[in-house]
C-alpha cells in the first residue's frame, strides 16, 4: 500500500483478534518499505470466510491519531473457498492526508 506519512506508523485495526479486537494498540503495525509504500503479512485464522479491517495513521513520538479510515465503511478481505496454506496478496488504497499523495 502507498500511503504518505512523514513520520509515524501504520496500523490495521478491526474487530478480530488478528487486526487487535478494535484496539489500534495491539493492531498489527505495517513496515515501511520504501518511502510512502508500506506492507504487512498477516496470518489469517480459517475460522471465518469475511474479515473486516482499517487503516489507521499514527503520529510518531505520541503514537496518536493521525488519521483514521471511516469505521462506516470497513475494508473485508474473504478467504471462502481457499484451502488450507493458501496465500493471498490485498493491494489497498487508502487516501493519504499528504499534499499530492494517493495511496494505491
Amino acid at each position: 500500500m502507498q500511503y504518505g506519512l512523514d513520520e509515524g506508523e501504520m496500523v490495521l485495526t478491526g474487530k478480530d483478534d488478528i487486526f487487535g479486537r478494535a484496539e489500534v494498540e495491539r493492531g498489527p503495525k505495517m513496515r515501511r518499505i520504501s518511502g510512502d509504500k508500506w506492507e504487512v503479512t498477516i496470518e489469517v485464522p480459517r475460522t471465518k470466510d469475511v474479515y473486516s479491517y482499517h487503516y489507521v495513521a499514527l503520529a510518531s513520538a505520541s503514537g496518536q491519531l493521525s488519521r483514521c479510515e471511516a469505521l462506516n465503511s470497513a475494508r473485508r478481505v474473504s478467504i471462502r473457498g481457499m484451502p488450507p496454506g493458501s496465500c493471498m496478496t490485498v493491494h489497498d488504497a487508502f487516501r493519504s492526508s499528504k499534499v499530492g499523495t494517493m495511496a494505491s
